[in-house]
């Protein structure tokens, strides 16, 4: 998840888009910038996160990450400057694809952008022997959040 030489911004703004809202691989594919809204009492951006086959959204509040590598803003900020993120060709504006975050994510189905997800993941352990490598996949992503939210002493039965 880390923005590594080898990994493009894009690569990085799915890794970190997925994680921070603790979702299942391919889901990033439905960010729409048309939903997405500030919320003044807790002074942070809203970017709903939507479930495909249940057709539900969920509110999902973006705050700081102490670690500039795992941080939303910058992971989506260095996407949109520096990797085109915000520019959209005229096949993207004709099939109104305008306010969709990851617009080149339509063209593939679900089960392509989580594997592109888990190519992502494999490429950032390089060096690491073959069949560890084998053994992380998109899901890691949403496993290890899970553990993360967990050990956090906020976190209670309730």
């Amino acid at each position: 998840m880390l923005l590594l030489i080898r990994q493009t911004l894009q690569e990085a703004a799915y890794l970190c888009d997925t994680a921070d809202a603790v979702g299942r691989p391919g889901k990033c594919k439905f960010g729409n910038y048309s939903e997405w809204e500030f919320d003044l009492k807790l002074g942070c951006p809203n970017t709903p996160w939507a479930e495909s086959k249940t057709l539900k959204k969920y509110g999902m509040r973006r705050i700081c990450d102490d670690f500039f590598g795992f941080d939303w803003f910058c992971n989506m900020g260095a996407y949109w400057m520096c990797d085109d993120g915000l520019a959209r060709n005229a096949e993207q504006i004709h099939k109104v694809q305008m306010n969709s975050v990851f617009p080149n994510l339509h063209d593939v189905n679900n089960a392509s952008v989580a594997k592109k997800l888990r190519n992502a993941v494999r490429s950032s352990l390089d060096g690491m022997p073959h069949d560890i490598r084998k053994k992380y996949s998109a899901k890691s992503i949403r496993k290890g959040m899970i553990t993360e939210i967990f050990m956090s002493s906020f976190i209670t039965l309730f």
